[in-house]
């Protein structure tokens, strides 16, 4: 029973809402320069890429986190069946 519990506090904790970052600032990629002329496509491109990197980054850590819980109960989950044949066979 204490490995069922575990593994469902687990499965739950992965299921419930975690904040990640997946935002970019589009107004910034329309931005003009001091000529009055809107960026061109290779610019554009280059910001968001650097934007990327950095929610990547950020959301890089939370997920490994998340597929920590989640292994946990899967481990829990094995041992919980483990036991149950082991009762089941004795």
């Amino acid at each position: 029973m204490i490995s069922f519990a575990l593994c469902s506090a687990c499965a739950i904790w992965v299921l419930l809402p975690h904040r990640f970052v997946f935002a970019l600032r589009g107004d910034a990629l329309l931005t003009v320069d001091a000529h009055g002329r809107t960026r061109d496509i290779t610019e554009a491109y280059r910001a968001v890429t650097a934007w990327s990197k950095l929610y990547a980054h950020a959301n890089n850590g939370r997920i490994a986190r998340l597929s920590d819980w989640l292994t946990a109960s899967g481990m829990l989950l094995s041992i919980e069946i483990l036991l149950r044949v082991v009762n089941l066979i004795g």
